[in-house]
């Protein structure tokens, strides 16, 4: 599943305070690990801006953008209970960004 906190105006604001409800789960408790992407997260774009935003970036500056693009995981700190079939997550989004989750 996926979460996000989009505005038309790339300005900063506050972050957004998630609180998702899953229904349906039939084990006791699930892992989860969410996947960001946001201005410091899996961002290349914030990276090249940081840069000075060159039209032709040389290797060092292409090797810093390509690993500013990678995405690292986040586990969740502990295994989520599951109650009834139903578990809830909480957690921050900054504002611009986006979360996949994935619940095992």
């Amino acid at each position: 599943m996926s979460a996000w906190h989009y505005h038309d105006d790339d300005v900063s604001g506050p972050v957004a305070h998630v609180k998702l409800h899953i229904s349906g789960l039939t084990a006791r408790a699930v892992q989860v690990t969410q996947w960001r992407v946001d201005g410091g997260n899996g961002n290349a774009f914030t990276a090249w801006q940081t840069m000075g935003s060159p039209q032709s970036p040389n290797e060092k500056q292409y090797q810093t953008l390509e690993a500013a693009s990678a995405m690292q995981p986040q586990a969740w700190p502990a295994p989520v209970a599951v109650t009834g079939g139903s578990a809830e997550l909480d957690f921050s989004l900054p504002r611009q960004g986006v979360s996949l989750l994935i619940v095992e």
